[in-house]
């Protein structure tokens, strides 16, 4: 694995790592360091803007005392954003994942880091391993 992997990372993964400690928050801090690169695709961009602003987050976010604004611009700052290859359906249980698999590719990402059970379920896409944030956090670790 290089020194600097690039990931992508799913929106429930985002979510986690903005809002809690674990995992998830272990990888956007080496995000920020410059660690490890994440890419997106302005889709995923699109769609954690619309799960960040769900009134399910509303006290969590206000209790780390931020805004949705500020935890979006938090994670534009540092991502990668990418143009996503079109590509043909791939996960038919949820067609909806199938942008974290294009990103990934358009990215040439070593991984996608989910907690989504249909990608979980693939385990890998050619030479894109796909796994959680703890068995990524915990490979990654393990090499550098």
């Amino acid at each position: 694995m290089s020194d600097r992997p690039t990931v992508v990372l799913d929106t429930n993964v985002f979510i986690s790592g903005l809002l809690w400690p674990g995992p998830s928050n272990s990888i956007l801090r080496a995000v920020e360091r410059g660690e490890i690169i994440v890419a997106v695709s302005q889709s995923i961009l699109d769609e954690l803007r619309g799960v960040i602003l769900r009134p399910k987050f509303r006290a969590r976010i206000d209790a780390i005392q931020t805004d949705p604004a500020e935890l979006m611009e938090s994670v534009t700052r540092v991502v990668r954003l990418v143009e996503p290859q079109v590509i043909s359906r791939i996960v038919l249980e949820d067609p909806d994942d199938d942008k974290f698999i294009a990103c990934a590719r358009s990215a040439d990402a070593a991984w996608i880091v989910t907690g989504d059970s249909h990608l979980l379920e693939l385990r890998r896409h050619g030479a894109i391993r796909i796994g959680t944030s703890r068995q990524f956090w915990t490979d990654w670790t393990r090499h550098t």
